[in-house]
């Protein structure tokens, strides 16, 4: 059974008699390969991580409550066996790797669903090395009985998007806005450069907060997991919960101290431009790695 993208491929074989299921994966990635037995998200409690090292095919056995890197839970269920060749010839299989597990592991007789992943980045040690963050994923269901699988669509693929297209129009499109009317547009509005500019600053806090309840809902895990899973969660984290309500304040600060007599820009003023200008490039940054991720 492979994916419909032909970049991975999952073979499984039950003996009856020893209770055992022999499982092949196969990638075109050249770092590692994973499944999750019963799994719909990578809150799993049964993965299998296999990679080569030395010439030798390593399998360990690992568990995760969410996007987090999944670590070693103790169990060996899992026995490495020697190589098979590739399944998909059409393949370019950079990564074969077979191990055994009990029949109690895996279902041999009704659909199981699986989540897989994989990654050209290879760990440099034994079973408990780290492991780097997965290329390509996705999702099967299979039956080993019939040999019927499926590939599955990301349940929460379309949560992912509403909240990519709500950041982008939240920190894309709005923020230049707002700047060209503070900058360009105060002595042809009057007053209403101002309302338009807190407008749009309001407007980009509430699309920020809606897109981060979406992500929220579409990844599961423990919230620091999901805080501190990789550099978008980082930044975003910064971003959305630092720099703009920090914006947000400097803005309401600097329009309760405005003096039409004054005779130089107040230090308040110069700092909520130059959070402005940072929170922009940050936001950029963080919608790249946002579609690297995801």
């Amino acid at each position: 059974s492979c994916n419909t993208a032909g970049t991975f491929c999952f073979k499984a074989v039950a003996d009856t008699k020893t209770n055992l299921v022999s499982i092949t994966l196969q990638t075109s990635a050249t770092g590692w390969v994973a499944i999750g037995v019963g799994c719909k998200t990578m809150a799993c409690s049964n993965m299998y991580i296999g990679w080569s090292n030395a010439g030798a095919n390593i399998v360990s056995q690992r568990s995760s409550s969410g996007h987090e890197t999944p670590a070693t839970n103790g169990n060996t269920d899992a026995v490495v066996l020697p190589k098979e060749s590739a399944m998909n010839t059409t393949m370019k299989a950079a990564l074969v790797v077979s191990f055994q597990i009990p029949s109690s592991k895996i279902s041999t007789t009704a659909d199981v669903n699986i989540i897989w992943a994989s990654s050209d980045t290879a760990p440099s040690g034994d079973a408990k090395s780290t492991i780097a963050m997965h290329t390509s994923s996705g999702q099967m269901s299979v039956n080993i009985a019939t040999g019927r699988s499926v590939t599955l669509a990301d349940p929460n693929q379309t949560l992912k998007l509403a909240h990519g297209i709500l950041m982008f129009i939240a920190w894309g499109i709005l923020p230049f806005a707002t700047v060209f009317i503070a900058r360009y547009l105060k002595g042809k509005l009057g007053h209403w450069w101002y309302l338009l500019h807190l407008g749009m600053g309001l407007a980009i806090l509430g699309l920020t907060a809606i897109a981060i309840i979406l992500i929220e809902v579409a990844v599961q895990g423990p919230l620091s997991a999901r805080f501190n899973s990789s550099l978008h969660a980082y930044m975003g984290a910064f971003v959305a919960l630092g720099l703009l309500p920090l914006q947000i304040i400097l803005g309401f600060v600097s329009n309760k101290l405005f003096n039409a007599n004054r005779v130089s820009v107040p230090w308040w003023d110069q700092v909520h431009w130059w959070v402005g200008r940072l929170v922009i490039v940050l936001a950029w940054v963080e919608m790249f790695t946002g579609l690297l991720q995801y």
